[in-house]
């Protein structure tokens, strides 16, 4: 029987996307692309090209997906989204205002630890070292806010300034 990444527990193991799988919807629902998203390889031979996987792998039980989701998943979508909370754009990013943000700085760093403990190979490289991996997943398991101390989160805006298209500063940014 295999073992849950998060409660480390012999369960038989879901379906699990590191990065929610809403999120690739929105890409394969894209214009222009064929409904597939970009990959751009961390190294090696292999060249940039389209793809519509969307990275999931059998890492966590029933009960621990579930968790993930409804604590920080489900949530935080909603509020990148613009559902909850007041959300303003501006000229150099976006700003949140009336969010629980342990709940957002959660999600992101629970999409870290999925990553990092993922099989699927676009994942290869990103890695958490011993004991931080270990307490991390604790603390979301526990649904305790990980402290600023074990890890943090910045986001940033990849633009493309290329005139053959890509990102650009006035893109809008769906998830």
């Amino acid at each position: 029987m295999p073992t849950c990444c998060l409660c480390c527990q012999e369960n038989e193991l879901k379906i699990s996307h590191a990065i929610p799988h809403t999120v690739f919807k929105n890409i394969y629902r894209g214009k222009g692309d064929s409904g597939k998203s970009i990959v751009v390889p961390g190294g090696g031979d292999e060249h940039i090209h389209y793809s519509s996987d969307s990275w999931a792998t059998l890492q966590l039980c029933d009960k621990c997906e579930k968790l993930l989701n409804k604590h920080y998943e489900s949530y935080s979508i909603k509020v990148l989204r613009g559902a909850i909370g007041q959300c303003k754009k501006h000229s150099v990013g976006v700003t949140f205002s009336k969010i629980d943000t342990s709940k957002l700085i959660n999600f992101f760093i629970s999409v870290f630890w999925r990553a990092a403990n993922s099989r699927h190979n676009s994942y290869s490289k990103v890695y958490i070292p011993e004991p931080w991996n270990k307490q991390i997943g604790e603390m979301l398991l526990n649904n305790f806010t990980v402290p600023l101390k074990l890890a943090t989160v910045k986001l940033s805006r990849l633009i493309d300034y290329r005139e053959t298209g890509g990102f650009s500063p006035r893109a809008s940014v769906s998830v």
